[in-house]
Parts: C-alpha cells; structure tokens; sequence
C-alpha cells in the first residue's frame, strides 16, 4: 500500500467521522427504541396483572352476591318456618284455653 497523499486522509476521515455520527444516531435511535419497547412490555405486564385482579375482584363479588342471595332465601324460609310455628302454637293456645272455659 502506498502512502496516501494528506487531502485524501483528511477526507477519508471526515467522511469517517460521518459514518460514525451517523452510526451513532443509529445506535441510539435503536437504543431509545428497545427501552421504550421494553417499557411497553412492562406496561403489559403490568396491565395484564391488573385485568387479573379485577377478575378475581368481579368473581369474589359475584360469589358474595350469591351468597348473600342464599343466605336471605334461607333467612326467609327460616322465618315462614318460625311464623309457621308461632301460628301453630296460637292455635294450641287458643284450643287449650277454649277448652279450659267449657
């Protein structure tokens, strides 16, 4: 190889030093691209966790719902059943003493 007169390294080295600017424009285009990426996969993931827990929240509330309407239905037949009793035990009272007046 011979030697290559100044002007053509100078030029060699501009245009060198173009290529790296631009180069490292690039590379921190790509970088800044690969963070904000790895910043909305996070987010997804974050968000993903939080559509699960609002599940878990939506089937807890339906069960308490569920259990509420259960325990009032129960709470219901319950009280007919007492009502039942107490009407039962008017009725006796009021035989028992009809008959304690004849």
């Amino acid at each position: 190889l011979g030697v290559l007169p100044s002007h053509l390294l100078r030029a060699e080295s501009i245009a060198l030093r173009a290529e790296n600017e631009r180069l490292q424009q690039q590379l921190e285009s790509l970088t800044k691209g690969a963070s904000d990426a790895a910043t909305d996969t996070a987010e997804v993931i974050m968000l993903r966790e939080r559509v699960k827990e609002l599940e878990r929240t939506v089937r807890d509330v339906r069960q308490n719902a569920h259990n509420s309407e259960v325990r009032t239905r129960v709470a219901e037949a319950l009280a007919g059943s007492l009502n039942e009793a107490a009407d039962a035990d008017d009725s006796i009272v009021s035989m028992g003493t009809q008959q304690s007046q004849y």
